[in-house]
């Protein structure tokens, strides 16, 4: 699959839950990086774990999307 991406030894795993968390406090926000769901083991460059949109309660929910992977800019 062309969007599937092994992950790199860079960015930072969080588990779906740690994130949800964590942008809820404000540590996260739109502007500070990009995040993108993962299962632990690849990351899926078209499903972008949003900040703004996790506050919102706009999560997305899959039994692979366990992991959201986080670059900082």
């Amino acid at each position: 699959m062309e969007n599937e991406v092994l992950l790199p030894p860079y960015g930072t795993l969080y588990s779906v839950y740690d994130f949800i968390e964590h942008c809820g406090k404000g540590l996260f926000i739109n502007s500070d990086g990009t995040g993108y769901y993962s299962d632990g083991r690849v990351y899926w460059r078209d499903q972008k774990a949003i900040p703004s949109d996790i506050v919102e309660g706009k999560l997305k929910f899959s039994y692979k999307f366990r992991y959201v992977i986080w670059f900082n800019k």
